[in-house]
């Protein structure tokens, strides 16, 4: 019963396209799906958070994808504050047997199980979390492209050396390595 949690040094750097290789390659195992974001949305009517939960397989949005890809049940975890929402973060995982998390803030409430992390040399935009999250991730799914910044590569230096690192051009990749050691350590 895995809390997977994917995270990473920006926005726009994989972190949807992970999850829904990680979904698609162990369909088996029956995912919920949680994207968590560290704001409520423009019209949002809740007060301190929200959890909406996805129905809608080709709506095109990150939750969507979750689905299409197979996972069973995907929400949408919107909070100003993200430790307003974490209480209803730990019941969907009590009760939910393999859970995949993408989002940086909620790895300072929850203990992940196994950490992969996306940095995407493309992406410019560096958060400051990035240097915590790469401390303890597990992995990294490196995208190679264009120019590399100097903070990406101070970044990747920082990770520890049995960090398991997966390199590609492709952004969509997900490592079928990966998928095997996460079904060897958590499925056998």
């Amino acid at each position: 019963m895995p809390v997977i949690t994917i995270s990473g040094h920006s926005r726009k750097v994989g972190k949807t396209s992970i999850a829904e290789g990680l979904i698609a390659a162990l369909p088996e195992y029956g995912w919920t799906a949680l994207k968590v974001s560290s704001h409520l949305h423009s019209g949002s009517h809740f007060k301190d958070y929200a959890v909406i939960e996805e129905t809608e397989r080709d709506g095109g949005n990150d939750t969507s994808r979750f689905l299409k890809a197979g996972a069973l049940r995907a929400l949408w975890i919107q909070a100003e504050r993200i430790e307003t929402a974490i209480p209803s973060i730990q019941a969907i995982i009590r009760e939910t047997p393999n859970v995949i998390i993408e989002g940086n803030s909620v790895l300072d409430y929850i203990t992940a199980d196994f950490s992969i992390m996306a940095i995407n040399r493309d992406v410019a935009e560096f958060k400051e979390s990035a240097r915590g999250i790469i401390l303890r991730a597990n992995a990294l799914v490196i995208i190679h492209g264009g120019e590399e910044s100097p903070e990406i590569e101070n970044l990747l230096k920082s990770a520890p050396k049995q960090t398991l690192r997966f390199e590609t051009d492709n952004p969509g990749f997900f490592p079928p390595v990966l998928a095997e050691q996460l079904r060897s350590r958590f499925f056998t």
